[in-house]
């Protein structure tokens, strides 16, 4: 596994960590994660299997779990999808890091609600 893949992963699972661990207040947290390709990569699969165990097990937590079948255009517009729906967190395991930039700083902006 190449260091940026290593990095991106400790960092997705360092926020749903976070995101988990903060859930732990009476507010209801809705984190949505976007795969790669969960179907061919069974690392992938065993992560967002502990991912929605990890949220299961937290009734203050809500999963929104997407899979962008390695088309990195489903996955921005399911990443544009996860902030219509204002989501708390998103996680994404990109397709291609550099195509999903314009739609992660989109989601850096805050939104009021």
């Amino acid at each position: 596994m190449r260091f940026s893949a290593r990095l991106t992963l400790a960092a997705t699972t360092a926020l749903a960590g976070l995101a988990l661990a903060g859930a732990a207040s009476a507010e209801t947290y809705k984190i949505g994660i976007t795969q790669n390709n969960v179907g061919v990569d069974s690392y992938q699969t065993t992560y967002e299997q502990a991912f929605i165990n990890a949220a299961d097990a937290d009734d203050n937590v809500e999963a929104v779990v997407l899979d962008a079948g390695g088309d990195v255009a489903r996955q921005i517009a399911q990443v544009e999808d996860l902030i219509q729906q204002q989501v708390d967190a998103i996680i994404i395991w990109p397709t291609n890091g550099e195509a999903v930039i314009p739609a992660v700083r989109k989601a850096q902006r805050p939104v009021f609600r």
